[in-house]
């Protein structure tokens, strides 16, 4: 087998697939993730066994929405990017999934919770992966300043121009 070296062909051999497949099932798999994780944090919104748990179930909510939201609307990506930047990358979604998913780690968050919080961290793993061996395919945000055009986050850090 010949091994190719550059990135997406580095991304071929690391992960078996074409990159784009690679994508979407990145996609799929911290979408679901993303779901149970929220329906779990639903769960302990109504049962909590202490205040703080009920609080942590609350900023879960949000961010399995935002997850969702930046897998699959543009339009939402867009308005998620203004603050939240660094979620126009793999690396930065990956990062922010690590974290999502440890806040569902604990006992009380139920067996659901647990699974759930275990998958973003696989999810967020995976994104790293891809950030690293893989290409941007897909990671695109709708610039303000060109009228509708679809950028990437990278491009905007090579070229040195404002990002807003």
């Amino acid at each position: 087998a010949q091994v190719a070296f550059s990135r997406r062909g580095l991304a071929h051999v690391a992960m078996g697939m074409d990159a784009s497949v690679a994508h979407v099932v990145l996609r799929l798999v911290t979408s679901l993730s993303a779901a149970m994780y929220t329906m779990s944090a639903v769960l302990n919104v109504f049962e909590p066994h202490v205040f703080t748990q009920g609080v942590v179930a609350f900023y879960m909510i949000a961010a399995g929405l935002c997850v969702v939201v930046t897998e699959f609307s543009p339009f939402g990506l867009d308005k998620l990017m203004r603050a939240f930047p660094f979620l126009g990358g793999y690396c930065g979604r990956g990062v922010s999934y690590i974290i999502l998913g440890t806040l569902s780690l604990g006992h009380e968050m139920g067996t659901l919770g647990q699974v759930a919080g275990s998958f973003m961290i696989i999810s967020g793993l995976l994104a790293v992966l891809m950030h690293f061996v893989g290409d941007s395919y897909g990671l695109h945000y709708r610039d303000p300043a060109r009228s509708g055009d679809f950028r990437r986050y990278e491009d905007n850090l090579v070229s040195g121009e404002p990002m807003f």
